[in-house]
Order: C-alpha cells, then structure tokens, then sequence
C-alpha cells in the first residue's frame, strides 16, 4: 500500500479498522468453539481433576506421615518430578487491636518479652516543648 498524502492515511486506517474487526470476529468465533469443546468435555475433565486431587492428598498424606525421610534433605528427586516438604514457620496473628492486646499481655505473663519487638518513635509533643536551644543543638528550628 502506498501512503501519498493525508486522504491515503484516511484510506489507511480504515482499512486498519476493518481488518481489526475482522480478527476480533475470529477471536470471538474461536473463543466460542472453545468453550463448546470446553463444555463438551467438563464430564471428563471434572473425573480427572477430582483424581488428580485425591492423589496429590495421598502424597501430602504420605509425606505428613513420613517426615523423618526427609529430616536431612527437604526435596526428593524422584523419575515423575520432585517432592518438596517444607516445615513452615509462618504463625497468623490477630489482626483485631483487642486481640493483639491480649497476645501481648499473654506474651509478657509468660515472660517470652523476646517476642516483641519495640518500635522507637519519635515523640513530636516533647520535642516542641523543649527550649530552642535544645533544639538548635539537636539540628531542628522551630516553625511558625
């Protein structure tokens, strides 16, 4: 296509406009023909998903049941792939303020104080109480 002058881009896009609808109508036809295949075979894919579940409970089950095997190494290469067991240290915590509250206080009853952790802040309130002095030697002016 040879693009001349302006009338010819008009040409142009129009003709990049009609080729697009073009493709989006096969998309959509493929996009239908797949779901209709899709739909045609949910029955078969449905037993063998509910199969593949069961059998990645069996190993999960398995490899709860058999942790000593893999005290020393955590991953197990085997022909059909690699078993991966994981002992996880991830802990949920409460989100509700009442609830931390009270895992603080249990924390500290039990004196395991090493599990928390204490933020530094700084105290805004104070600091526009002291002298200007104190806070020229600090580095700080004050703001009207």
């Amino acid at each position: 296509m040879q693009i001349n002058n302006l009338e010819d881009v008009n040409l142009a896009l129009k003709k990049v406009a009609e080729l697009s609808v073009k493709i989006e109508k096969i998309n959509g036809e493929v996009t239908l023909a797949c779901n209709e295949i899709k739909e045609a075979r949910a029955g078969e894919i449905k037993v063998l998903s509910d199969e593949l579940k069961y059998i990645e409970q069996c190993i999960t089950t398995f490899c709860e049941n058999n942790k000593h095997e893999f005290a020393e190494k955590r991953s197990k290469e085997f022909t059909f792939g690699k078993i991966g067991y994981r002992l996880s240290k991830s802990v949920s915590l409460p989100r509700v303020k009442e609830k931390l509250e009270n895992l603080i206080k249990a924390l500290k009853s039990y004196g395991l104080n090493d599990c928390i952790t204490y933020k530094e802040e700084l105290n805004k309130d104070a600091i526009a109480e002291l002298e200007d002095s104190t806070l020229v030697k600090l580095g700080l002016k004050r703001v009207v």
